[in-house]
């Protein structure tokens, strides 16, 4: 059976009920360790519980057997028995568990073969490689090169060589979710296919073409040089006939968890149109919208043709214009006819919430999770916003057709701001529906209510009824509040108060690593370390951004966990024999279990072992400095993480001034709980630093993007959007190319190998990284009010990935004129004409293909070492609205402190200017809210942090099993035990040492 994330063995637990600083009493008085027979029974008992865990519901919220809990574990639940009461039973719930998560996600990490795509020279005769990127007219034939490792091609050398189009993949996948009697057919062998998909599928059962590979005997090549024997092969393919991007995938697709395990992914391509194909790509649309009536589909297909469509001459221009007027008047036609269904929606879920006394609901679906509630009273204006009811099955037809309109406003708004972007297109659109799109972009779409609005003060009340306050605009150009000397120093004034508080001693670094020290000595003197092991210190006890409270967190490295010292200097990629797979075998976890028993004779208290664990780790309380410390083993990656975030900490010191202020202001407004799905500590620390990484004068650098011998220079990115920039006048270095970089592989606890390489700086390269961090001359006041609107704003969530492995603003060049306070005077002088992409931006779709991340609505956040884990993925759609809620919520509060004043709406590219809307100025809005109407500069931080009600989310989270939890479970658990170990393990349990000893 599958072992839960998590088990948790506390070392010998009392009988009482203690406070949860109270130290753990031995069940016996007269030994503080186990014995050989006592860890005989309790491994028994343990094996015993990870067989039966899987047959357990959990149920919390029971004030049932209060009384039986002990120390240090979680309130008492009810347990009840799923049907499956049999070992084989427990095992076939397993293996559906399993085989549902493979259906689930895609398999990315295992892809060893290559697929290269070739394409015929007419002039040589030749077929040549074709770089990643390659732009193709639609239906343009080409050849893909696959190369398979022998040890996986000899595999399907016996299959047959069957040639499949289209539906390969499906086919597997509707057999992989249909019922087990399919399972009396004969099996089909194995085989391996070659499917075009659209980038980023979500698995690979959507090919558009699958084609099964023949590999023979004869397709065997060694690498003269290497001696590498791998199989290879040529298979024709042609180009999708519309307009985006596409890949190939090798899989195997005979079996359910096979089709989603992807062996080998090419690179990325396009389709382009050029002339008549444009024109023959809009019927497609067109009977999207009006014979199948699937608005979703067209929308989906006219942003694709609209992105795709590269050039067009004048003879077939004329060709264009009526189809693609027509397809945009369907678009604008759909919008204003689900406006009133939104509008219905919106005042059925008041009524909803009012009836069952919600206060301010907000819509917890994906696609409406920024839906709002009635207004409430002046005396509950503060209240958080809680999350609606959910719709009653009685009108499911309705609310079938809410979320599709709710999805396709977001769409139609995508397709609206691609044509927006896509000058040349825009040309050929009529003046009418110009003016009636701009309008549509500009005034009735709500950014924060995520849909279109018929009239301007709906929208107004609407967004009024959901936030409880009048957000403050986003407002224009690098800053957007400009805050005077008088308004900043109060600001700053504020932050000092605050920070006085939370920042921690001046010793604090030395005296965790004199406790760190200490503790390595005890363990040692017990003789349980191994000759050259080390504990070393990680998270916040070492990156310069924990506080005297903080948890010790310890990883305990091995010498086998040693890689050498010069290979991160040296530049070279760890090989297998240099860099050991250290996952943890029975040794490692009774070496745990040693240093908990040994933990415990020195008096720690709550010490428990949670040895099955995602990382493995032995957590303890220190009565003594009244600290709680864990223990892990094997987590080179947190080693890594936590030496380049000092490294950030140690270039400027307004990130660590920030990042204790944005802690603190989450943590009061209930938004840094990852178990109630809201983001970690951690996460509000990527975010930081990448918001730094991105400013116009970048105050942070990609540590990953410097080579080891970096002295100084500015790199640029490679862009397809134009030539690289080219250094400006006033003494600074030419702009080079991005160097290659090293890698320095390290193993994560799932065995995925990572790159940890970043740029450690040696005393010169820091001078250098600080003088160029001095160059960005924000207060640390306007930088957090920027803070807050980049997130509030200007960072596109749901298309967009926080990453500051791939932040190139902080190595682009930029001009001098811009190195001042970034004031929006000097940002407007110094940009250019017409849309600018950003430096740098990770879209999600790239992760939807590189990681097989699911495409949502909600802020996602990369891991800078482990590219495939989404720091932020515990959001939901109802704490990501709450989210967006408490930072537009700050960035107004930060706005009150400077007196309004009345500019004209602006717009991009001055296209409302164009049609004399840019000169009306914004209706002045009264500030009659939950929120003060001015705040006092130096009360600012005071106002941010107001502590305020939980949200309605907060502590509703579903809790993972543990053993912890099942030794509370009571006489449920024990039936359940007597059931799989008989009466003697029932008699066994019957007393309370023996039950202690279980726990």
């Amino acid at each position: 059976a599958r072992v839960p994330a998590a088990i948790a063995m506390p070392i010998h637990p009392p009988a009482a009920s203690p406070t949860k600083s109270s130290p753990v009493v031995p069940a016996s008085s007269s030994s503080t360790s186990t014995t050989a027979a006592d860890r005989q029974k309790t491994a028994a008992l343990l094996s015993v519980m990870k067989s039966r865990v899987g047959d357990i519901t959990v149920k919390r919220g029971s004030p049932a057997a209060a009384n039986d809990v002990p120390a240090g574990m979680t309130p008492p639940v009810v347990a009840e028995k799923r049907p499956e009461e049999t070992a084989e039973g427990a095992a076939a719930a397993a293996a559906a568990s399993a085989a549902k998560k493979v259906l689930t996600y895609r398999i990315v990490k295992n892809q060893v073969a290559q697929l290269l795509v070739k394409v015929r020279n007419f002039k040589t005769k030749e077929d040549n490689f074709v770089a990643p990127g390659y732009y193709f007219r639609p239906g343009n034939g080409m050849t893909v090169e696959w190369r398979i490792p022998a040890s996986l091609a000899e595999k399907y050398l016996a299959a047959p060589n069957n040639r499949q189009r289209g539906g390969a993949a499906a086919a597997a996948h509707e057999d992989s979710t249909g019922d087990d009697s399919q399972s009396s057919k004969p099996q089909e062998p194995p085989k391996l296919v070659i499917g075009l998909l659209r980038y980023g599928t979500a698995n690979n059962a959507g090919c558009l073409v699958t084609k099964t590979l023949q590999i023979t005997p004869k397709a065997l090549v060694t690498h003269p040089h290497t001696g590498e024997r791998f199989y290879t092969g040529d298979m024709p393919f042609f180009a999708p006939k519309s307009a985006g991007q596409f890949v190939y995938r090798l899989f195997d697709p005979t079996t359910k968890e096979s089709v989603f395990d992807t062996l080998g992914t090419s690179a990325l391509y396009h389709v382009v149109l050029i002339d008549q194909d444009i024109a023959q790509n809009f019927p497609a649309v067109m009977d999207s919208f009006d014979k199948e009536q699937n608005f979703t589909k067209g929308i989906a297909q006219f942003s694709q043709l609209v992105r795709g469509m590269k050039s067009c001459s004048a003879e077939h221009a004329q060709a264009i214009v009526p189809p693609l007027n027509r397809c945009l008047e369907r678009v604008i036609d759909e919008i204003q006819r689900t406006m009133p269904i939104l509008e219905e929606g919106y005042e059925k879920k008041k009524t909803t919430a009012a009836a069952n006394a919600v206060p301010a609901p907000t819509a917890a679906g994906i696609n409406d999770a920024a839906e709002v509630g009635p207004a409430a009273a002046a005396t509950a204006a503060t209240a958080p916003v809680a999350a609606a009811p959910a719709p009653k099955d009685d009108d499911g037809d309705f609310w079938t057709s809410y979320r599709q309109a709710a999805k396709m406003h977001l769409d139609a708004y995508d397709a609206l701001l691609l044509l927006l972007e896509k000058r040349a297109v825009w040309y050929f659109v009529s003046e009418k529906l110009k003016h009636t799109v701009l309008y549509l972009v500009h005034r009735q779409f709500c950014p924060i209510l995520r849909r279109f609005f018929p009239v301007i003060s709906d929208m107004t009340r609407t967004r009024l009824d959901h936030l409880q306050f009048h957000p403050a605009p986003a407002g224009a150009g690098a800053t957007a509040v400009v805050l005077s000397p008088a308004v900043r120093a109060g600001i700053e004034q504020s932050m000092v108060a605050v920070l006085t508080k939370l920042m921690p001693s001046a010793d604090f670094l030395q005296r965790r690593e004199s406790m760190r020290e200490n503790l390595q000595r005890q363990l040692q003197r017990a003789g349980i370390l191994p000759d050259g092991s080390v504990l070393a210190l990680y998270g916040s006890s070492a990156n310069n951004f924990g506080k005297d409270d903080s948890d010790m967190d310890m990883c305990l490295v091995l010498p086998s966990d040693h890689a050498p010292k010069s290979s991160a200097a040296a530049g070279h990629s760890l090989t297998p024999t240099e860099a050991k797979d250290t996952q943890h075998t029975a040794e490692r976890l009774l070496l745990l279990e040693k240093i908990a028993e040994t933990l415990l004779a020195m008096g720690m208290t709550n010490v428990s072992a949670r040895l099955t664990a995602r990382i493995p780790i032995v957590e303890y309380h220190d009565p003594l400095t009244q600290l709680d410390g864990d223990i892990s083993l094997h987590n080179p990656l947190a080693l890594a993480n936590t030496r380049m975030l000092r490294t950030y900490v140690d270039i400027d010191p307004r990130v660590r001034y920030l990042a204790f202020l944005i802690k603190h202001w989450a943590k009061s407004r209930h938004i840094n709980s990852p178990q109630d799905g809201t983001l970690s500590s951690y996460g509000f620390i990527l975010s930081l630093i990448y918001f730094l990484q991105m400013r116009p004068v970048p105050v942070l650098p990609n540590l990953q993007l410097l080579p080891p011998d970096w002295s100084g220079q500015r790199y640029h990115q490679p862009s397809p959007h134009g030539p690289p920039a080219t250094a400006a006048a006033g003494g600074r270095p030419s702009t080079v190319p991005l160097p290659s970089l090293p890698q320095v592989m390290a193993t994560s606890v799932d065995g995925t190998r990572c790159n940890v390489y970043f740029l450690e700086p040696n005393g010169q390269q820091m001078r250098m990284l600080q003088q160029m961090a001095s160059e960005n001359t924000e207060s640390p006041a306007q930088l957090l009010v920027e803070y807050f609107r980049f997130y509030a704003w200007t960072f596109d969530v749901r298309h967009d990935v926080v990453s500051i492995r791939r932040a190139y603003s902080s190595t682009m060049p930029y001009a001098p004129s811009t190195a001042t306070n970034g004031g929006a005077g000097a940002a407007a002088a110094a940009a250019p004409a017409g849309p600018v992409a950003p430096p740098s931006v990770v879209q999600k779709l790239d992760k939807n293909e590189e990681s097989a991340w699911f495409h949502t609505d909600v802020l996602s956040i990369e891991d800078p070492f482990e590219t495939a884990y989404d720091v932020a993925h515990v959001l939901r759609a109802a704490q990501m609205s709450y989210l967006r809620k408490e930072f537009l919520r700050a960035y107004t509060l930060a706005c009150r402190t400077v007196p309004p004043a009345q500019e004209p709406v602006a717009s991009p590219n001055g296209l409302l200017a164009s049609l004399g809307l840019a000169s009306v100025p914004a209706a002045p809005v009264a500030p009659v809210d939950a929120l003060p109407n001015y705040v006092a500069p130096n009360t600012l931080i005071e106002a941010l942090c107001e502590p305020c009600e939980p949200p309605p989310f907060v502590g509703r989270r579903k809790a993972s099993l543990s053993i912890t939890d099942v030794a509370a479970f009571g006489s449920a658990t024990l039936s359940a035990l007597a059931s799989a170990t008989g009466s003697a393990a029932v008699d066994a349990l019957t007393t309370k040492d023996a039950a202690a000893e279980a726990r």
